[in-house]
């Protein structure tokens, strides 16, 4: 069955056009369904086939913002037709709305640096570097005078294409910034000894609405505020100029008639239940699908700074490169992270009593390929021996036969805690634990290495901004291992301090 054959198919088989019916614009309706059973007919005789293929060719369409539809309008048709002034040409109606002509004209082409011109050549500035000043050459004052003539000259002739399509009434609309300023400024450049209009002060008008108004505001019938009595050009026009201020502007409520089919039907039938149930279905998983299946844990922690209006560290310091790791500049940041949680990972916890065990494993990474030689110079090896010395690193050290280091999980989770929304969901929750051990109570304690930049009063903002990321570790832990983690602590290498949580 080809593509159009299933589409009528299907529209038959629910009684679809029955549907549409019942709306108020059901023929617009109607006619765009048929309009896309035909796309589907043509999509078939280009040699393209299938249902999966049209769907991709109709999604191409929409993507492209086209305004490809059925035409239902006739010439005739008593409607209101949106078109442009040029596309008007040559039809008359009976009442127009002429809207925008408070948009200023388009003089771009004059306000470059060179300009262009087809008579006169190219315009550009002449420029004294001696004297460290330029001025426009009279070459580009000619031409920027012609282009600005011809420019309102052909605005001119739109204008008179616009005017003259009314029959009976004619509505003009325009926004200015300052109405009363406006007319007044119209006003003042009409010249009351002869009620004449310059053809300098045409040439200067910025807009099609400047251009009404100074021919309209000498008539003995516009009502334009303040303009005088004396200035009189009695063309039998009656003239309404009113100001009103869009901040006050409301559109009416909308009205919708009842379309013929609803006025003579009023009550239900079951095949109506049938389809209005099965167009207006809802996937009962709509919230969950909104949200990612999958999330890693440093996700959940930007999450959470997001609803808390955490958007950095600290608002008043400018963030500088790390200097304790990163002695050449070369490495910093993520880089760096990345790079100490390598060395971690790698360094063996039974050899790190002395200094030179452990300055000796480091310098074996760069051999092995582990690191590179460049890495190698940026890593500061006193920050890891004072780790190696601390009270946590100590711990760690007597109990590395439970020791585990760099361990990945997956968890689901209930989309409720994670976002807050109704749904019995869950969602897999992935992450990386830098280290923990069981303690000699069989509990567990686990370790979070920090290598951002913090000043000593600094750390209980790292803190706040952690918690729910080693919340979460800690969550995975228990429920994987079934066992209580007792302790949760984060090691900033930047001030070789810890922090329990």
């Amino acid at each position: 069955m080809e593509t159009d054959e299933f589409l009528s198919y299907v529209i038959s088989d629910l009684n679809y056009f029955v549907y549409l019916s019942v709306f108020e614009d059901s023929k617009t309706r109607i006619e765009n369904v048929n309009f896309l059973i035909q796309k589907a007919k043509s999509f078939e005789k280009d040699n393209f086939k299938g249902i999966f293929s049209f769907i991709r060719y109709v999604e191409n369409i929409k993507d492209s913002n086209s305004d490809d539809c059925a035409k239902t309008i006739g010439e005739n048709d008593n409607v209101v037709r949106l078109m442009s002034i040029h596309k008007s040409k040559g039809l008359e109606f009976p009442v127009v709305i002429l809207a925008g002509m408070g948009n200023g004209f388009n003089n771009q082409d004059i306000k470059r640096l060179a300009v262009f011109h087809k008579d006169f050549g190219i315009g550009a500035d002449s420029i004294y570097a001696d004297k460290g000043y330029k001025l426009q050459s009279l070459n580009k004052i000619s031409i920027k005078h012609k282009i600005k003539y011809e420019t309102v000259s052909e605005e001119l002739r739109v204008l008179y294409v616009a005017l003259t399509r009314p029959i009976d009434k004619l509505i003009i609309t325009g926004i200015v910034k300052n109405g009363p300023k406006f007319l007044r400024n119209v006003e003042a450049k009409i010249s009351v000894q002869d009620y004449s209009i310059s053809p300098y002060t045409v040439l200067k008008s910025s807009s099609f609405l400047e251009m009404i108004l100074l021919a309209s505001s000498r008539s003995a019938l516009c009502e334009l505020g303040e303009v005088k009595d004396s200035l009189i050009f009695d063309d039998g026009i009656k003239y309404n100029v009113s100001i009103k201020n869009m901040n006050t502007l409301r559109l009416p409520e909308s009205t919708k008639k009842p379309s013929d089919w609803q006025k003579e039907f009023t009550g239900t039938t079951e095949e109506y239940e049938n389809i209005s149930s099965f167009l207006n279905f809802e996937y009962p998983y709509k919230t969950s699908s909104l949200v990612s299946g999958n999330i890693s844990v440093t996700e959940i922690k930007k999450m959470n700074m997001n609803q808390n209006g955490e958007d950095m560290f600290y608002d008043d310091i400018v963030l500088k490169k790390p200097i304790n790791f990163a002695n050449s500049g070369k490495i910093y940041g993520s880089a760096l992270g990345t790079l100490v949680h390598l060395c971690m990972e790698k360094l063996d916890f039974s050899r790190m009593s002395a200094q030179s065990d452990i300055a000796e494993q480091i310098n074996s990474f760069v051999s092995a390929g582990i690191i590179s030689e460049e890495e190698f110079k940026t890593l500061d090896i006193s920050k890891f021996i004072k780790f190696s010395e601390s009270s946590l690193g100590r711990r760690m050290i007597e109990n590395l036969s439970t020791l585990k280091k760099e361990v990945s999980f997956k968890i689901l989770t209930d989309i409720s805690k994670l976002y807050g929304i109704s749904s019995n969901d869950s969602v897999v929750v992935q992450g990386t634990i830098d280290a923990y051990f069981e303690d000699t109570d069989g509990e567990l304690v686990l370790i979070d290495y920090k290598t951002d930049k913090v000043n000593k009063d600094g750390t209980q903002q790292v803190a706040s901004r952690y918690r729910i990321q080693l919340e979460t570790y800690a969550n995975a832990l228990e429920k994987i291992l079934g066992k209580k983690v007792k302790e949760k602590y984060i090691y900033l290498f930047d001030i070789d301090e810890i922090i329990p949580l």
